[in-house]
């Protein structure tokens, strides 16, 4: 399933729109985001804002869901940015993370990927929100 666009957020008068998108699924996680200026179909320089991952169940199986970055530069630029066993949560079926924006900004290009091998095959709901730049 691929993302789609639920709103444009105007926080205050001194940041730019923040984009949310979301997805869903029932088994395996494999999606990506990459980032457009509002609803232009242009990739942008963006900061990711946050992340935000709920399940319909309690996840027993020991299993990463990943956050990574896909580099424009190259395979030796990409790196996980979060990764974190979803079994291994106090509160199994949310996980959210908010970036630390001196760390979150990225170029035009770059995507984000999101990974979760769901072998119980809860149903998620994946929320991310982004700034362009």
């Amino acid at each position: 399933m691929a993302f789609t666009k639920t709103s444009k957020v105007r926080k205050t008068d001194y940041f730019p729109d923040e984009v949310k998108v979301i997805a869903t699924g029932g088994g395996a996680m494999s999606e990506t985001l990459t980032p457009t200026y509002g609803d232009q179909s242009d990739t942008c320089d963006f900061e990711l804002v946050q992340v935000e991952l709920h399940l319909d169940g309690a996840a027993t199986t020991s299993e990463n869901f990943t956050v990574t970055l896909d580099a424009l530069a190259g395979a030796a630029y990409d790196v996980v940015l979060h990764s974190v066993d979803i079994s291994g949560e106090d509160d199994t079926a949310n996980v959210v993370l908010v970036a630390n924006p001196r760390t979150s900004a990225f170029v035009k290009g770059d995507t984000i990927d999101f990974a979760f091998a769901n072998t119980e095959t809860n149903t998620w709901g994946l929320v991310v929100t982004y700034r362009p730049r």
